[in-house]
Formats: structure tokens, sequence, C-alpha cells
């Protein structure tokens, strides 16, 4: 589903104008330009986690959980919304990063979990001048 279907959905829910949503399904969907061809993406914003991100680096920002309700002067809570976003993608499930990681298949790679010597060396070095 899209951002804007998402958004659509949400002014039916909430009994909002579309606007009022639209920035925050679309910062759900974003990691969909980095992988657009997969629905894979939603493992990095499709859960409980990034929600509760979203929500607090926006109390940051305004000093509230909640965006206004232009249709009826109201407010509604940013939780609400995207936890919306998951369940209408999920067939009503909120997954957590526990689900999608006993979900997924990994295929390790060299790389993975694997520092770089040289900053590991220079971190013992310091451990052992103090």
């Amino acid at each position: 589903m899209r951002y804007n279907d998402h958004a659509l959905i949400s002014a039916r829910k909430f009994n909002c104008n579309v606007e009022d949503t639209l920035f925050l399904h679309k910062l759900m969907d974003e990691s969909k330009m980095h992988c657009p061809h997969t629905w894979q993406h939603r493992l990095f914003s499709h859960n409980t986690f990034f929600v509760g991100i979203i929500v607090d680096l926006y109390y940051k920002l305004t000093g509230k959980y909640s965006v206004p309700n232009t249709k009826n002067g109201g407010e509604i809570l940013i939780r609400d919304i995207l936890l919306e976003h998951l369940k209408e993608d999920f067939s009503g499930k909120m997954p957590s990063i526990t689900d999608w990681l006993e979900s997924v298949t990994f295929k390790p790679d060299r790389w993975l979990n694997n520092p770089d010597r040289k900053e590991i060396n220079w971190l013992k070095t310091l451990n052992n001048n103090e």
C-alpha cells in the first residue's frame, strides 16, 4: 500500500483531513526509496520500535505527541496513526523488531559483525595506557 493510501484510510478512521497524517505515512514508507523493488524495506520502519522513535523525535522537536486535526480542531496521537499504519500493512499485526528478526533469514557475509581490526587494536592500546 502507498503512503497516500494510508493517509486516506487515516482520514476516514480519525475523521481528519488527508494532509493531517500524510507526512507521517510518508515517513513510515521512506525506506521504500532505498529498497523500492521489494516489501523488505518494511523491516526498517514497520515495527513498534520505529514507531516509538518517531513519536519521541516528534515530541523533542515540537513538544507534542499529537498532530492537529484540521477537520475538527482536535488532536490525533501520532502513535495511534502509526500503529494503524502497521495494522493496515500486516492484517492487524503490529510487529516488533523481534518479530522481524525471527522472520528473516540471514546469509552472513564477512563484513557482518566484523569490526575494523585497526580500530580494535587502537582501542586496546588506549585501554592498556590507562
